[in-house]
Parts: structure tokens; sequence; C-alpha cells
């Protein structure tokens, strides 16, 4: 099986992860936080729009919107 984006992106997720949980707790008992939010900006085939990233680098207004709707809901907890 091939990597295809999808399969990239998650596998950047696992390693991010991994180096927060093998910090031993000091990046977790920080004010580092992971949120995989990344398939937000994904189409069905793994690919980022260009309605949501124009120049492939940068956000469009309705990816911030994107953005906005998937930490909205921890925001307010990390802001503790």
């Amino acid at each position: 099986m091939g990597w295809t984006k999808r399969r990239v992106i998650a596998a950047i997720c696992v390693v991010v992860s991994g180096i927060l949980l093998l910090s031993g707790g000091i990046l977790l008992g920080s004010r580092v936080h992971f949120l995989d939010i990344g398939n937000q900006f994904l189409d069905g085939d793994g690919n980022i729009p260009s309605e949501i990233m124009p120049d492939k680098v940068h956000l469009s207004a309705h990816g911030y919107d994107l953005w906005y709707k998937a930490m909205e809901l921890v925001l307010p907890e990390l802001m503790r």
C-alpha cells in the first residue's frame, strides 16, 4: 500500500503524539498541546482543496472558518 497524503498526515500525527508522551509529562504538563484537526481541511481523496488553501500554504477565509470550528470547543479549556 502506497503512502497517500492522508497516511502521511496520520503518520506525522502519531510521531507528534509520541513525542508528547515520551517527554515524560514535561510537555504534556506545560502549555504545549496537540490537537489533530488536519482532517478538517482534506477532501475525500486526502487533498487540500483550493477553496481552503488557495496557494497550498495559507488558509482562505473558509479555511479559517474550519480551523475556528475545530478549535472552538477546546480553546476555552486551554485558556484556563
